[in-house]
């Protein structure tokens, strides 16, 4: 083992009860980890023989010192645990009296030796008995003794699941109690730094450990770098005069909706702008629950090609202006090849890596009520909705891009949608979260019972949200041309809008 054999060996301790599961320790300085026979000595750690396997010894006492359980490292980092692992508290706690102005809470028994040593093993050091994965469980069970000392500095290792324990246990313990020692570059925890001979660095991390603060409360010039902090990239103009001026265009981490009635066009928008977009050069990433990779492409090359591909009998790709379309956009839209509702933590997932694993900077769901449909219940889709708008609110937050979302409207007494009645937040279906989901909601108006054909393909465009520039009211009209299977704005309607107008006039 990476040990080696003991070099300067005390008299073994004595032998346990048998009953007890625990074995004989001979104590002795852990050398290639430059742990002394004092510091082994203070503890009560060295080497032993399980079945023949020769291993490290740690063992784990309780208040009164009777050693209720032993951790052993065989060759190769394996471990076992003999005797009581229920009793099993923090390494090394029954060695401090209750409170005192600090105690190191370390990742493993290694490490808790390591800041012992180089502090004359005099200041109060203990371990987490379980690993990173169950730090919080062990210290919520030892809350009432780390609650004695004045601070508690968290010592864990340097990687992600050290990180993410030290930021849950910090948040157990009372407001201003906790400190996290932030390593060196390439450290990973106490024993590196001791072994490479930096024993000085080692004290400094403790002194030097950051108070914590819970993630996201910043002050001072931490606030001053977020404010000279700007996005890499900025807003994505939306093919649409009216909502461009209301909506100063889609910024980065926002969520928008588009809603409307059934049959008014609100997947038809989201393949006119998904194929703007990715004309112009925009990544973006298109989930369509309600159709297939090939129904999705076809609709993204019907805009480029201004003909309605879906329509069109015996369609043949390989046209020499579907496959010029094609090649337009191909490196440029990423699809997402399922149908019907899904788990949301899955859907969450394949968003992310669009965003971070394809560079997509918008991406385009249709629809995400469907995510949640046929579950048991109605409130159970409600709650499932909540939680899904809460994990896109920190998603976007998290990457810095940004979804444009199809949502279905609820049913109302009264002229329906579909007849032209006008769009509040309270016809959203399913979830009040969807209202806070959306920064900005956009709604498409039109009677599709109207006795014209130039009324019933008109829509009114309302902007019914928008956190970013508050302005909200008309943003004109879009027109269905059936010939094509565009949507475009209809730039001649009678719709009068102002730069600072809340409302607009019709």
């Amino acid at each position: 083992m990476d040990e080696g054999p003991p070099s300067h060996r005390l008299e073994k301790a004595p032998a346990p009860a048998r009953k007890s599961g625990l074995i004989e320790v001979e104590v002795d300085a852990l050398v290639p980890r430059k742990i002394t026979l004092e510091t082994s000595q203070h503890f009560g750690v060295g080497y032993g023989e399980l079945r023949g396997d020769r291993c490290q010894v740690y063992p784990y006492a309780d208040a009164r010192g009777r050693v209720v359980a032993q951790k052993l490292r065989f060759e190769g980092k394996r471990f076992q645990i003999v005797g009581d692992a229920k009793k099993m508290g923090l390494f090394g706690a029954h060695l401090w009296k209750n409170g005192g102005k600090y105690l190191i809470v370390t990742e493993g028994e290694v490490d808790a030796l390591s800041f012992s040593q180089v502090q004359g093993n005099k200041w109060p050091v203990v371990s987490i008995p379980n690993g990173a994965q169950n730090a919080l469980k062990d210290c919520k069970a030892s809350l009432e003794w780390l609650e004695t000392f004045e601070t508690v500095v968290l010592a864990f290792d340097a990687d992600e699941p050290g990180r993410a324990a030290a930021q849950e246990v910090a948040a157990l313990l009372s407001p201003g109690k906790a400190k996290i020692v932030h390593w060196p570059e390439g450290i990973k925890d106490a024993n590196d730094l001791l072994k490479a001979g930096r024993a000085k660095e080692l004290v400094e991390c403790f002194w030097n450990a950051h108070a914590w603060r819970p993630d996201g409360l910043l002050t001072g010039d931490a606030v001053w770098e977020r404010l000279l902090l700007k996005d890499s990239v900025g807003a994505v103009k939306v093919p649409h005069s009216g909502l461009q001026t209301k909506t100063r265009g889609i910024q980065p981490a926002e969520t928008w909706l588009l809603v409307a009635g059934t049959g008014s066009g609100k997947s038809t928008t989201s393949r006119e702008w998904a194929a703007q977009f990715a004309a112009q050069g925009i990544k973006v990433g298109y989930i369509g629950l309600e159709e297939g990779i090939r129904t999705s492409a076809i609709g993204l090359l019907g805009v480029l090609t201004n003909r309605r591909l879906l329509l069109e009998e015996n369609l043949d790709p390989r046209e020499p202006d579907i496959r010029k379309a094609f090649d337009r956009i191909k490196d440029k839209v990423v699809y997402y090849d399922h149908f019907g509702s899904l788990e949301s933590d899955h859907l969450v997932s394949k968003i992310r890596f669009m965003f971070k694993g394809e560079g997509c900077r918008v991406v385009f769901l249709d629809h995400i009520s469907i995510v949640v449909s046929g579950m048991d219940g109605e409130r159970d889709e409600r709650r499932e909705l909540d939680r899904l708008c809460t994990k896109l609110s920190s998603l976007v937050q998290e990457t810095r891009c940004s979804i444009v979302a199809v949502c279905h409207l609820s049913r109302k007494e009264g002229t329906p949608h579909e007849e032209g009645r006008p769009v509040t937040l309270a016809d959203l279906r399913g979830s009040h979260g969807l209202a806070q989901l959306g920064y900005t909601i956009i709604s498409l108006e039109r009677d599709q019972q109207a006795a014209t054909d130039d009324e019933r393909d008109l829509s009114l465009v309302r902007v019914v949200k928008c956190r970013h520039t508050g302005m909200t009211g008309p943003a004109g009209y879009v027109r269905y041309h059936p010939d094509t299977g565009r949507q475009l704005e209809e730039l001649d309607a009678p719709v009068t809008l102002t730069d600072g107008d809340a409302q607009g006039t019709l």
